[in-house]
């Protein structure tokens, strides 16, 4: 576990981060990129009607997702590999701006 500052704290994933990671990324997508994508094109990309909790901890589970922590609630996630490739990175809309994505990039694989 690492602490950036006092207000974010980035851990490695657990089952139990399943629900607000998903909840995490579709909100990143459908808020904070809306005004780059098309509704259409957003829709495609979250397709919350499509997501299963289960089918998204096992994802997370098996890419060494590593998630923030502000206050007790989860504010962003990554899944970053060895070699430094990020497969995905979000921040909630609500944590924008307080050094979450830079907390979770310093972490390191």
């Amino acid at each position: 576990m690492t602490t950036l500052g006092e207000s974010v704290t980035v851990r490695a994933y657990a089952p139990e981060d399943a629900p607000s990671t998903l909840a995490v990324f579709l909100d990143a997508v459908t808020t904070t990129a809306s005004q780059h994508y098309s509704p259409e094109q957003i829709a495609a990309w979250s397709a919350a009607e499509e997501r299963d909790v289960e089918e998204w901890n096992l994802a997370r589970a098996g890419r060494g997702t590593v998630v923030a922590v502000v206050e007790g609630d989860v504010a962003g996630f990554s899944d970053v590999n060895a070699d430094g490739y990020i497969d995905m990175m979000f921040v909630s809309p609500r944590f924008g701006r307080r050094g979450v994505a830079t907390a979770v990039l310093a972490f390191g694989p």
